[in-house]
């Protein structure tokens, strides 16, 4: 890719931020556990800290809303630099629109705490977790990108093996362990938007091999 085609500030910004969401997603859920006494990571599921049982429901609530916007803003990012690789318009907006429900979801989620009834995802999750794979589709002719794709494919394949486990299809009892499942499983959500713009910054500020 010629220098003039580089990404601009706005776009790096806006990658950044892609790049910054499961850490932002993560750190919150680091920072407002110590203000719950007791608060088991096996256990307990994530919203907990942000519940009406938190002693301090605001902390994990606003990491919800940062976590959300910058996801919202790196769906931006993403999709602007995917244009400039000439990838396809329908699987560029395919991935943007898992983006978007990640980031509705996530703010949803901090404006209606648990135990509020519309907390959960509900079928919204369909679209958060179909990004790894519009992410593939939308990577699939590009030349250079066969170790993202893989990495996005595993990413598929372990949501697949823990699917029969959170659907109590296996007849295990994993009421102990509900908080591991839920943070095994966004393994397959977070950290796939950071390392896809990372990836998609990298190959942005490459020079193109055939200019």
């Amino acid at each position: 890719m010629s220098a003039r085609s580089r990404p601009g500030p706005g776009l790096r910004a806006a990658l950044a931020c892609a790049i910054a969401v499961p850490f932002v997603y993560y750190a919150t859920q680091l920072i407002a556990a110590p203000f719950f006494p007791d608060y088991s990571f096996l256990r307990q599921a994530a919203s907990t800290l942000g519940s009406d049982s938190a002693p301090l429901p605001w902390i994990f609530n606003s990491g919800a809303v940062l976590t959300g916007i910058a996801t919202l803003i790196g769906a931006a990012g993403i999709a602007a630099a995917l244009r400039r690789l000439g990838r396809p318009p329908l699987a560029i907006a395919l991935v943007t629109l898992a983006l978007l429900i990640n980031a509705v979801v996530s703010i949803k989620a901090a404006y209606f705490p648990l135990p509020h009834p519309r907390h959960g995802s509900g079928p919204l999750m369909i679209g958060i977790l179909l990004f790894s794979s519009f992410m593939i589709l939308a990577l699939w002719s590009l030349e250079r990108s066969g170790a993202i794709k893989r990495y996005l494919l595993a990413t598929n394949l372990w949501i697949l093996a823990l699917i029969p486990f959170m659907a109590h299809w296996t007849g295990l009892d994993t009421r102990a362990c509900t908080g591991l499942l839920q943070r095994l499983a966004t393994l397959a959500i977070y950290p796939p938007i950071g390392i896809a713009a990372w990836y998609l910054a990298r190959r942005l500020r490459a020079p193109d091999p055939r200019a």
